[in-house]
Order: structure tokens, then C-alpha cells, then sequence
């Protein structure tokens, strides 16, 4: 999953907390992912927007989201780690971008996926069940 399926994905499910999150009324705001223009231009600080909530009635108030995707991956029990820390850093330079050009609110939501398919040491719903585990 890349940034722009996350920003799908969280948007699918969670469109109505964001708005809470951003102090606005859900059935009046308007949500927009992926944007650029006219805030902001892809080659600089801070890029796109991955997810913007504003309302027409109070623009003043506009929200933007800064969406980063990290993968944890777990093979055995000893071997358990977290890939792309340097995503959090990028995230936090884009969303200090997005204060440096004037939105009200910003939010760096940081979504960690976890893979553990090759996991052996427990069984998993995905795989066939082992009464041994």
C-alpha cells in the first residue's frame, strides 16, 4: 500500500473522525485528496496535500492531512522491525510546510501496516488452521 491507497483507505472509513478531528460539521465540510494547486506546487515544500477539509462557510478553518504509510514486517519473534522512519521525517517537514503557507490545523497521520504472513511461531486467519499452534 502506498500513500495514495492509505489516503483512499482512510478516507473510505474515517472520513466523519477527520472532520471531528478538525472541529467541522461532516454534512457541510467538503474532503479532497491529493492536492496541489492553488496552495502549493509539486516540486516544493510541502508538495501535495494528501487529504484537505474545509468548509465554503469558514475557508479560515481549513484542515490538511499529511498521510505517511510505514511497513512493520515480522518474520519470527527476534526478527520484528518497522520500515520507512524516514517518511516521518519528510511528513513532518511537509506538514511544517503546510503551516508555513497558512492552514489553521494540520495533521501528520502516520499509517503502519503490518505484515505478518511469514510469522510462524502463531496461526493466522489467513492461513489454514494447526491445532499445534
Amino acid at each position: 500500500m502506498v500513500e495514495s491507497e492509505a489516503t483512499k483507505f482512510v478516507l473510505a472509513n474515517f472520513a466523519t473522525q477527520l472532520c471531528q478531528l478538525s472541529k467541522c460539521d461532516f454534512r457541510n465540510s467538503i474532503i479532497e485528496k491529493n492536492v496541489i494547486e492553488p496552495y502549493t506546487q509539486r516540486d516544493l515544500v510541502p508538495g501535495d496535500i494528501d487529504i484537505i477539509i474545509y468548509n465554503k462557510d469558514n475557508p479560515g478553518a481549513t484542515t490538511a492531512i499529511e498521510v505517511k504509510v510505514l511497513r512493520k514486517n515480522k518474520t519470527t519473534e527476534s526478527n520484528d522491525y518497522l520500515v520507512g522512519f524516514e517518511r516521518i521525517d519528510r511528513g513532518v517537514e511537509q506538514a511544517k510546510g503546510l503551516i508555513d503557507i497558512g492552514f489553521r490545523t494540520v495533521f501528520l497521520l502516520v499509517v503502519v501496516l503490518a505484515n505478518v504472513s511469514n510469522q510462524v511461531e502463531k496461526n493466522l486467519a489467513t492461513r489454514s488452521i494447526d491445532m499445534n499452534n
